[in-house]
């Protein structure tokens, strides 16, 4: 019998927790393309570096990596290579400007989350040494909401959501958000930057209400991190292949994401076991959190789902699952599963017939 993934990655970590504190790991996240959300993650660590942090910056958006570029370098080696075994870790890590630290994770992100699973817990003691010469890892994440955008996100101790005043855009990070709360409870402390913003105004309300809604509608706490103006340096300094901090030190933009920096070491950082920690949850088998498996059969589409422990006592007491009761019931209770509360995993059609939930 196979020895669980699980097993094996806790017996990897005990080993290696009580060496040092523990870094930072940061999730910089996107509902879309488009927001600034790597510029955003080489900015943060340029200013972040310059503040005395040893920062090292994982490029994990395999479709679009382009970090190396941004810090003035060119990843000629990335995780994919480690993990085929062609280099060692450390050979994979590059340096750019002002000293950050970067490696770029190519195809290697979504190769590592389907590894098997001895091959996962040997990568994962390689890993692990990359925490020796940092105290803040950012993890720049690809945009959208597919799995391992999300496993990042929901790996990481804070996540950094970035979105801009656009109507598409607040309305994609908002589904970033509710994705993220269907989950579970064991979720980073969020901050929120909204970029591209026309004055202060519009940023003020705009921070205020991605919040709002988080918390009215998921009960998801955002804490609002800053805004960045509307600043055409910023492309200029992409062109350049330069940090904007370096590129045009005096910028409004620049000074924007200064002002977040400082912010966000002023914030004390969430309990952790730096990377450790990080790579237990990204490398576990399930995404979502203990749960109870629900099929659902009626008269109409139906759903497969998981519902966690908080929704299954809701639930219950109203429909007594595993009996015979009413088709009505049970498309009310299809309706439910399927809301924004529901932590869906999987979604099929199992048949049309019914009046049973099993």
């Amino acid at each position: 019998m196979a020895v669980d993934q699980a097993s094996r990655l806790r017996q990897l970590i005990e080993r290696n927790q009580g060496v040092g504190k523990g870094a930072r790991v940061v999730s910089v996240a996107s509902g879309k393309g488009g927001t600034g959300k790597s510029v955003l993650a080489v900015n943060l660590a340029v200013a972040l570096r310059r503040m005395g942090q040893r920062v090292l910056v994982l490029d994990c958006d395999f479709g679009l990596a382009n970090v190396d570029l941004m810090l003035g370098a060119s990843a000629r080696r990335n995780l994919a290579h480690v993990l085929s075994g062609e280099i060692m870790i450390n050979d994979a890590v590059q340096e750019g400007v002002e000293g950050v630290r970067f490696l770029s994770g190519g195809s290697g992100v979504e190769a590592l989350v389907h590894m098997h699973e001895k091959a996962a817990a040997a990568m994962t003691d390689s890993l692990l040494q990359l925490e020796q010469d940092a105290d803040i890892i950012l993890l720049d994440t690809g945009a959208g909401v597919n799995d391992t955008v999300m496993r990042l996100i929901q790996a990481s101790h804070e996540s950094v959501i970035i979105t801009t005043p656009e109507p598409t855009a607040l309305m994609d990070a908002y589904a970033l958000l509710k994705r993220l709360n269907l989950m579970g409870t064991r979720l980073p402390a969020l901050r929120l930057v909204i970029n591209r913003v026309e004055n202060s105004r519009e940023a003020q309300e705009t921070l205020r209400a991605l919040p709002s809604l988080a918390m009215r509608f998921l009960n998801l706490n955002i804490e609002p991190l800053g805004s960045i103006a509307f600043d055409p340096s910023v492309p200029s300094a992409i062109k350049r292949q330069t940090p904007l901090l370096l590129a045009y030190p005096g910028s409004a933009a620049a000074r924007d994401i200064q002002k977040i920096a400082q912010l966000f070491m002023g914030i004390q950082a969430t309990p952790r076991t730096g990377l450790s920690s990080f790579f237990r949850r990204f490398l576990a088998k399930e995404v979502a959190p203990s749960s109870i498996r629900v099929n659902c059969v009626a008269p109409g589409p139906t759903q497969t789902g998981w519902i966690d422990e908080e929704l299954a006592n809701a639930v219950m007491p109203d429909i007594p699952l595993g009996k015979l009761i009413q088709p009505q019931d049970i498309a009310e209770t299809i309706v439910f599963l399927v809301s924004e509360r529901a932590a869906m995993v999987t979604g099929q059609v199992i048949k049309v017939s019914g009046g049973h939930a099993v």
